[in-house]
């Protein structure tokens, strides 16, 4: 990347080194109606965005013709690539310019157990092998329930983590991790190049599920730590639900994002 230019207003869609920044769609899912999407995705792009991250992919007719129209692509994207319609998946990253399919969500039951777990590995697995055939990377997004259980002293993710193939990827949602009584910053460095993403987000870390996310920097998660550890790594701004206008919140995290690396 040749050089670094800062705009003086919320939003750059590309940061230092091989950092890049995109926001997940979920977040604006209430802004992507017909009579809305243009707009809310012009947004992103006059913020100087390049890069969503969208979801469900393989639902939504509209969204290459949309993305392509605001010069987004969307390199990573959330999809139930384990599920019955993986080529089509496949197919539709092409569309987008999505390299790497992250499954979101595995039942938490299945985490309980160590065979639970294998049938999700052996899932992931198996298709990063077939993804591999279309140049599509596989990896796994994570909640708080997947660090719930120990086997014999070690983590269940840990365990998860051991039987994954080394072409399947993470992307770790660092306050979940931190929801779950973990230490996110340990966990990054433990885990190293195997977590490709970020899901960078902030808020209350008070046990509470239904509790709305903040403006970046204005919660208990450290995210300046979060964003230090992983120079390297894609950062994709989350809110799960937002009790202010979203657009707005979105927004002002996205300002903070960049004046914390542009005053590193």
């Amino acid at each position: 990347m040749a050089g670094n230019t800062w705009p003086t207003g919320p939003g750059c869609g590309r940061l230092v080194g091989m950092t890049h920044i995109a926001v997940q769609l979920y977040s604006l899912r209430d802004l992507l109606g017909e009579d809305q999407r243009d707009a809310t995705l012009s947004q992103l792009s006059a913020w100087g965005l390049t890069e969503v991250e969208a979801f469900a992919i393989d639902q939504f007719d509209w969204l290459p013709d949309a993305l392509a129209r605001h010069g987004l692509t969307s390199p990573t994207a959330h999809a139930n690539v384990i599920g019955p319609d993986q080529a089509k998946l496949f197919e539709i990253a092409g569309q987008i310019g999505c390299h790497t399919i992250f499954q979101p969500y595995f039942p938490p039951e299945k985490w309980a157990s160590k065979e639970g777990i294998d049938e999700l590995t052996s899932l992931l697995n198996d298709a990063a092998v077939k993804g591999a055939e279309h140049g599509v990377k596989v990896g796994y997004h994570n909640h708080d329930f997947e660090f719930a259980y120990d086997f014999d002293g070690v983590n269940s993710f840990d365990y998860f983590v051991s039987q994954l193939a080394d072409e399947v990827d993470l992307e770790i949602d660092t306050m979940w991790v931190s929801f779950g009584g973990q230490d996110v910053l340990a966990w990054l460095d433990r885990l190293g190049d195997k977590v490709t993403y970020l899901h960078v987000k902030d808020g209350l870390l008070n046990g509470n599920h239904e509790e709305p996310n903040l403006v970046l920097g204005t919660g208990e998660m450290d995210v300046a730590g979060v964003l230090e550890s992983s120079p390297g790594r894609g950062w994709v701004l989350e809110f799960d639900d937002c009790a202010t206008d979203m657009m707005e919140a979105v927004g002002a995290s996205i300002a903070y994002i960049n004046e914390k690396v542009k005053n590193k």
